[in-house]
């Protein structure tokens, strides 16, 4: 009687949809893991413009946990520009064959830290000319 046992369910836990008085399943941490979040609670994101670059590799996670990765030219830009109204600083990986066409569009915004250019093969090597002109780029 004095053990809590005589109850079947606690009446905080039945909410207007959950009538029959289950507990809602509870979702795998491996499930939670490989969902994207969309809220960063980090004052850095990493934005990344590459192709196959792999935003679940834990040794870069170790450095900043926030990634974002897009394989879209406008949609990645459009993050980068909506971004502006929050204080997270963006460090902004691009390869280079997109690199010329949205660096100079984002350089000069106050949240982009650091771009950093990948280069994949050296069919796409980007000229030191081009990037000495924009101090945030590096090689």
């Amino acid at each position: 009687m004095g053990c809590g046992s005589s109850f079947s369910v606690l009446p905080s836990i039945i909410n207007k949809e959950n009538k029959s008085g289950k507990l809602p399943p509870i979702i795998s941490q491996e499930k939670s893991i490989k969902q994207k979040r969309l809220d960063n609670f980090e004052p850095f994101t990493l934005v990344c413009l590459v192709d196959d670059f792999n935003d679940n590799d834990q040794e870069l996670r170790s450095v900043i946990d926030y990634v974002r990765c897009f394989d879209d030219l406008e949609e990645c830009e459009q993050f980068i520009l909506n971004n502006n109204t929050k204080n997270d600083q963006l460090f902004f990986i691009v390869s280079s064959q997109y690199a010329t066409n949205i660096v100079s569009h984002i350089h000069d915004l106050t949240q982009i830290i650091s771009i950093y250019i990948f280069q994949q093969n050296r069919s796409n090597i980007i000229d030191d000319r081009w990037t000495r002109r924009y101090s945030k780029v590096n090689i």
